[in-house]
């Protein structure tokens, strides 16, 4: 859900098996940048709640895909 409190999921667009998730804040400082595994329902969990309350970007980067999205966590 957007905004949350901590559990987000991602909906994968593309064909690829893994993809980079980089998450900055809105100063536009990196907060997290990891390698995640892609499964088949493309939808990947992520974990906000220990970031603090406020603004994200987060950008889902691989061969096939470039996404940006907006969450605002609470």
């Amino acid at each position: 859900p957007n905004p949350t409190t901590g559990p987000v999921q991602i909906n994968v667009h593309g064909i690829d098996q893994k993809v980079d998730i980089s998450i900055v804040n809105a100063a536009g400082l990196p907060v997290s940048n990891q390698n995640y595994p892609v499964p088949s329902s493309r939808l990947v969990g992520l974990d906000l709640s220990t970031f603090f309350a406020g603004l994200y970007l987060i950008r889902v980067q691989g061969e096939t895909v470039d996404q940006t999205l907006k969450i605002i966590k609470l």
